[in-house]
């Protein structure tokens, strides 16, 4: 993972596991807030912003906004989306995106002819993104002169053929992709030719374009991507997950009918796994079985579904010690061996991550080596605790626990949570300018992002203010405290801080980690926005990577390889174990 892109994929899945947990509006503002980066996640925003759609109305007053403002954009000669990124593309497609999640063909048909009287050199160049839109609209005068002829592919499409799978179960569709494509030019060509009355022509073409196809089984998946455009990558889909899985969220109340039988079913197939008996949970009311899929009681529950049907399901459940306990975890036998388990799991670590549990309790038989080996895998581990099964009470099960990476406050912890099996995801920074269009950035987790906050009624500048106003005061150098408060910049207040009088190393170095996490904990609580872009590193491992700071930093640059390897860390990183601290604590205090 990139230190760029840490911070990025943070928000993506806050966004995604917000919209799961039914915080919708939530899951909005971060959507829009990773739209307006315009960065390599957009291809996740046009996914997760559609599918926000059908489930909130205010998704779509969004993306119709932001739409109209991306035309204005456009049209007033701005012709590239995120050209400061790192994935630029050509604003028209991000308009056409936006008009296909709006079912608004029509909208991407009437901005090309403005671009065609406004524009026609820009028109050009964008006439293949517009040309299903102008066939939709039936304009096939104008359509006619960008189809392109399916037959000039048709070399290269029978060349991959001979080497290349239709359906790899691992790497890039190439083939799929190309015929695809094929399919695309002969439909719409085709439809052209037939709107302009040339019967015999698109007759002729379609014979032509599917009898030159030579093999055999891509012949028969052209002819079927014809009959239901999607077929292609459908199916890859499904030869890469062979579950077919459509989807893993927490359950609402309209589910409840599918919660009841999957847990039924759990408790069928395994009596002897569970705290509750088959018996009990089939005398529960439907409003209790509504109750409990709509999260009304301290349970909380996630569904794993293939198509419209659960297959999987698991819950979790906070106790008194603020501990999460993992509870009612099965997959259906037809689904067992597929992602489905794992990716349960994960979301309950998701969920402790984000609302900072520091550890995921659960209990199982040690007899039971399958499910012990499959939690072991994701990180949990025995503890020497043991407890009878509720429902068959001479049963004996043992606790495994996990423990979430916020609680990580050292090099040390951090090498021995990897060497484990414990895998972390980080977020690399270094630097502390603001960035250029005001947006809220990594660089502010640095001491001398300028954020201003107020201690015991004094304000200071940034963090590195605090920091060395702080070092005066430990060893009572007054007048160095007052020159830090009167320092207009930080690298003066370190400057300063480095001549404080009465300096004692091993009396700092007890005091240097309350000090910074004080100033943290002051700077994020009362900037909201700041505050927000914490909360949105969920359990990441922050990681100050600074090639010129063994102590605050790792004492290696983002762009060194051994940046990512803790093991391999030349410094402390206090600054990152700092800031975990914090997002900690103010997650708590939320």
């Amino acid at each position: 993972m990139s230190a760029a892109s840490g911070d990025s994929d943070a928000m993506v899945d806050a966004a995604l596991l917000a919209r799961s947990e039914g915080r919708y509006d939530e899951a909005l503002r971060r959507v829009l807030e990773l739209f307006a980066r315009a960065d390599s996640t957009y291809i996740i925003v046009a996914v997760e912003w559609p599918l926000l759609i059908e489930q909130y109305a205010p998704a779509r007053e969004a993306m119709l906004r932001e739409r109209d403002a991306q035309i204005s954009r456009l049209l007033a000669g701005e012709l590239t989306f995120g050209e400061s990124g790192d994935r630029p593309r050509a604003r028209f497609s991000v308009i056409d995106d936006m008009n296909q999640a709006l079912k608004d063909s029509r909208a991407t048909y009437d901005l090309f002819l403005q671009l065609l009287a406004v524009k026609p050199e820009v028109s050009k160049r964008i006439a293949w993104r517009a040309l299903p839109a102008i066939v939709e609209a039936q304009d096939y005068a104008l359509a006619q002169r960008y189809v392109t002829d399916p037959l000039s592919r048709l070399a290269e499409l029978n060349r991959l053929a001979e080497h290349l799978p239709l359906l790899p179960t691992d790497g890039a569709p190439r083939l799929a992709a190309e015929l695809a494509n094929y399919v695309r030019d002969l439909s719409l060509c085709e439809t052209v030719w037939r709107g302009l009355g040339r019967l015999a022509e698109a007759d002729a073409l379609r014979d032509a374009a599917i009898d030159g196809i030579a093999d055999d089984a891509l012949r028969t998946m052209a002819l079927r991507e014809l009959a239901a455009p999607g077929t292609i990558f459908r199916e890859f889909d499904e030869a890469r997950s062979p579950s077919g899985m459509t989807g893993i969220r927490y359950t609402k109340e309209e589910d409840w009918q599918e919660l009841k039988r999957i847990r039924l079913a759990a408790l069928q197939d395994a009596p002897q796994a569970f705290g509750v008996s088959h018996a009990s949970a089939v005398a529960y009311t439907d409003d209790a079985w509504r109750d409990r899929a709509a999260g009304r009681g301290k349970a909380r529950f996630i569904l794993a579904f293939d198509g419209g049907e659960a297959v999987g399901i698991v819950g979790h459940v906070p106790n008194d010690q603020q501990e999460l306990e993992l509870i009612a975890m099965w997959v259906a036998p037809s689904h067992r061996g597929t992602p489905a388990a794992t990716q349960l799991v994960d979301m309950v670590k998701s969920h402790a991550a984000s609302q900072t549990y520091q550890r995921i309790l659960l209990d199982v038989a040690p007899n039971n080596q399958r499910a012990a080996a499959f939690y072991q895998k994701l990180g949990f581990a025995f503890l020497p605790e043991w407890e009878p099964l509720e429902s068959h009470p001479h049963i004996q099960l043992q606790k495994m626990e996990w423990l979430s990476r916020p609680g990580l406050r050292s090099v040390a912890q951090l090498r021995k949570y990897v060497d484990g099996g414990g895998q972390v995801k980080m977020i690399l920074f270094w630097g502390h300018q603001p960035s250029r269009d005001g947006a809220i950035t990594k660089s502010c987790f640095s001491q001398w992002f300028e954020a201003s906050f107020e201690v015991d009624g004094i304000r200071y500048l940034t963090a590195e203010h605090y920091m060395m106003a702080e070092k005066a005061r430990l060893f009572g150098d007054e007048a160095a405290r007052q020159r830090v408060l009167a320092a207009t910049n930080p690298g003066a207040a370190k400057a300063i801080g480095r001549e404080v009088l009465g300096f004692d190393n091993q009396r700092w170095l007890a005091h240097r980690w309350d000090i910074v996490v004080r100033a943290n904990m002051a700077k994020f609580s009362q900037n909201a926005a700041l505050r927000t872009f914490l909360f949105d590193t969920q359990d990441r491992v922050l990681v100050e990577a600074s090639p010129v700071d063994a102590i605050w930093g790792i004492g290696l640059a983002a762009d060194d390889p051994r940046a990512t390897d803790p093991a391999a860390w030349e410094g402390l990183n206090l600054l990152g174990f700092a800031l975990m601290e914090v997002r900690s604590r103010l997650h708590r205090n939320a």
